[in-house]
């Protein structure tokens, strides 16, 4: 937990220079106890197979499915980690969803946009921050969290090729998958990346722009992995144009956003916290 400015500052500076910083401790295991047995529950009664838009991986809405679940993650201090790290004029980005055992590969959160066209992110006119919680403890070993090349934010996207549609495309990285020659190949071999060790209770912040992916697991894991991510940003170009991509992504997870509305638990906490959200 941030407690004072020297911690403050460190936390800040770690941010800047790596792409991510691990805030300690800001959640008590009572209150990760309660969530875990809300997704344990939800995913149980396979809650998911009621909306075109989740999955056995992935149940959206969750603020409006378990209110008592926004209580829990947004207390005072998730707030202020995030004030430290991008100020007071902060907006948040309403994508609401628990993860079970989700592992995607390398990538950067703007990928997808950029392909598209929209390279605003470029700009670095402001702060766009992943915010993740984890229900457990994850390390090299065990998975469940991510994995990130520090200090790439402040780098051009290298996947950009590995995710563009198209037969010869597709047929060009398969010949290179063939001959361990990818970009996902070539990283893997390089070793310049870190799997980020987190405990349960604590936050996970990094860059939209860094490289990043699923962390994963080298031995048998016998608890679900679960995680919930928040998008903030200062209210730029940059935000507005990922946001609004967003809405209009193809696949289902996303198309959900083109219905959302913000639940009420929601509008009030950010009231209290003086936070503006973002529809």
């Amino acid at each position: 937990m941030i407690c004072n400015e020297i911690s403050a500052g460190y936390f800040t500076k770690s941010f800047q220079e790596n792409g991510y910083v691990v805030i300690p401790g800001v959640y008590s295991m009572d209150s990760i106890f309660q969530a875990r047995k809300i997704f344990d529950d939800a995913f149980k009664r396979e809650l998911w197979k009621h909306s075109c838009y989740d999955s056995p991986e992935i149940i959206n809405d969750i603020y409006r499915h378990f209110p008592a679940l926004a209580s829990l993650i947004f207390n005072s201090e998730y707030f202020q980690a995030i004030r430290y790290l991008i100020g007071e004029n902060m907006v948040w980005l309403p994508e609401c969803a628990v993860h079970r055992n989700r592992y995607v590969p390398w990538h950067k959160d703007t990928t997808a946009q950029e392909i598209n066209g929209v390279k605003s992110h470029y700009d670095n006119e402001g702060a766009m921050l992943q915010v993740a919680v984890y229900f457990q403890d994850n390390s090299t070993s065990t998975g469940g969290g991510v994995t990130v090349i520090p200090g790439s934010h402040f780098q051009k996207d290298r996947f950009i090729e590995m995710y563009r549609t198209g037969i010869l495309t597709k047929l060009g990285r398969k010949f290179q998958k063939l001959l361990g020659l990818s970009v996902f190949h070539r990283i893997e071999r390089r070793k310049q990346y870190v799997d980020i060790r987190s405990n349960a209770g604590d936050l996970v912040i990094f860059d939209l722009r860094i490289d990043h992916r699923s962390t994963l697991p080298k031995t048998k894991v016998e608890t679900d992995k679960y995680a919930v991510f928040n998008t903030f940003g200062n209210p730029t170009t940059a935000l507005s144009d990922y946001f609004e991509f967003m809405k209009f992504r193809k696949e289902p997870y996303y198309k959900f956003l083109q219905q959302f509305k913000v639940p009420d638990i929601i509008k009030q906490i950010a009231k209290h916290h003086e936070i503006k959200v973002w529809e």
